[in-house]
């Protein structure tokens, strides 16, 4: 990625603006969300659906949903694309789909409340011949469900909602001594590109207690190639882990806590040993939480140094690659 001295003059003013709070952190790394939603088996159905099927599916935005966001009709918010899914038919932003989108969100931005209809095809929702899923979770009603050919719900999973995480996709990573923070709720997974030998990614979020598993993967590596995988309380400060990433592990390891992982904010990351540049996946199986808002006397420094080691490290790429 080239990055012109325009773009970084802009960058490094921009941080400098208490405004942008924690953003600063992102503001020249982060790409996009993508919201994730896992429904429960179907209640109800009528061939050739089964009750092993789900209403399953992603949407992503350019920026995270804000916290206390309270749903309107008519697409309250909009989504850049969309994927849902009822075990045979796909509803996508790319087969032309119509899309009807209400989000409500916490006060922590995870979605607490959501009403999504999606039909096949051109065929707008509610006309004669078309096939629609429905997923709502809007009190008092809690509803998954596909409607085929409109002569009423084939399938339906009433009074059990499914669950939703988030993955932040092209999210670089910090330095050792100044993690990323992580701000936001129920993040399942973090993925990037890592920037050669000596560089690192890493994260601070919070945990709420409770059993913890996170996977790390890199694709595209050298065969030769060997990374460092580390997990640490952040008040221990994050280090070069000593969970070793190269061939003889495929590029994967997966951290299990062992007992219970205790509450409290904790960092993850990887250092890179190698040369060249590859993706990673940071995989959270037990999704995590964003950390709270620092206190106000912290809340510029912490803003402003994070977010220069982004534009650092984009700078560091944009040398390596011109």
């Amino acid at each position: 990625m080239h990055l012109s001295p325009a773009t970084f003059r802009s960058c490094a003013r921009s941080l400098t603006l208490l405004s942008l709070v924690l953003g600063a952190a992102s503001l020249c790394s982060a790409g996009t969300i993508t919201y994730n939603y896992t429904g429960n088996d179907f209640t109800y159905a009528v061939a050739p659906y089964t009750t092993s099927d789900s209403v399953t599916g992603s949407f992503t935005m350019a920026s995270p949903l804000p916290p206390g966001l309270v749903g309107q009709p008519n697409q309250s918010v909009n989504p850049s694309s969309y994927n849902f899914s009822d075990g045979i038919l796909s509803y996508t932003s790319t087969n032309g789909s119509d899309l009807f989108f209400d989000i409500s969100t916490d006060t922590r931005g995870a979605i607490s409340g959501w009403l999504i209809q999606v039909c096949e095809g051109a065929v707008a929702c509610g006309h004669p011949g078309s096939n629609s899923l429905l997923t709502e979770d809007v009190v008092p009603t809690v509803f998954d469900g596909v409607q085929v050919q409109g002569e009423g719900y084939e399938t339906r999973s009433d009074s059990n909602p499914g669950t939703w995480t988030a993955t932040l996709n092209g999210f670089q990573g910090g330095t050792s001594s100044a993690p990323t923070v992580i701000v936001g709720a129920s993040i399942g997974e973090i993925t990037g590109t890592i920037g050669g030998n000596g560089s690192q990614d890493y994260y601070s979020f919070f945990w709420g207690g409770g059993q913890f598993s996170a996977t790390a993967t890199i694709t595209g590596a050298n065969p030769g190639a060997s990374y460092a995988f580390s997990f640490n309380p952040s008040f221990s400060g994050c280090a070069n882990g000593p969970i070793t990433l190269n061939s003889s592990d495929n590029f994967s390891y997966t951290y299990v806590s062992s007992p219970l992982l205790s509450a409290g904010q904790y960092c993850i990351g990887i250092d890179a040993n190698s040369a060249n540049d590859p993706a990673f996946a940071l995989t959270f199986n037990t999704p995590v939480e964003g950390v709270t808002t620092p206190e106000p006397s912290t809340f510029l420094p912490l803003s402003v140094g994070l977010g220069m080691v982004s534009v650092l490290r984009l700078a560091r790429r944009s040398r390596k690659n011109s």
